[in-house]
């Protein structure tokens, strides 16, 4: 769906959604990260979160909600680290950490190849770990990169910028 169609949908659904489902706060995070609602992702995310981990100690009695908790893995990763697929099944990444973060890292395999990404508030560290050494092609705000070992890519929300020399040093 075009970003204005989102845009419309979440303007009208967000104040009529009850959120009886324990899916729905991650899923609303992952969408407000996507339309650059930071703060109201944030809140969206904190609501998943505390779906099993807050303060009601009776929350989980009868065992986790394990759907829960994948969204709110979802809400991180595809929301704040916003990995998607692309149409013809490459990585892209368009980041959006929520203010009171300064990183965020996750792991990913793609067609095989074990990712570590590293998230700060305007850089993407990209590393290939372990087999098969290959290339892997991925997208960063709208353009494409070959990640060989490692890729460091500085961003802003305006779009990215160019590579940063590899310095050996942890990103």
């Amino acid at each position: 769906f075009s970003r204005e169609v989102k845009e419309a949908n979440w303007r009208y659904y967000v104040p009529r959604t009850v959120h009886l489902s324990s899916l729905s706060f991650g899923i609303h995070s992952i969408i407000a990260s996507e339309l650059g609602r930071s703060d109201e992702a944030y809140e969206f995310f904190k609501h998943a979160a505390h779906v099993d981990l807050g303060p009601s100690p009776h929350a989980s009695d009868a065992g986790i909600h394990a759907g829960a908790m994948g969204a709110l893995w979802q809400a991180v990763v595809n929301g704040f680290g916003g990995l998607r697929l692309r149409p013809d099944g490459l990585l892209a990444f368009r980041p959006r950490l929520p203010e009171p973060w300064r990183r965020l890292a996750f792991l990913v395999e793609w067609r095989g190849v074990r990712l570590r990404a590293e998230i700060r508030r305007s850089q993407l560290a990209l590393e290939r770990l372990g087999e098969p050494e290959r290339s892997v092609p991925v997208e960063v705000e709208g353009e494409m990169y070959t990640l060989e070992d490692k890729l460091q890519v500085t961003f802003s929300k305006a779009g990215p910028g160019k590579p940063a020399p590899e310095t050996g040093q942890e990103h």
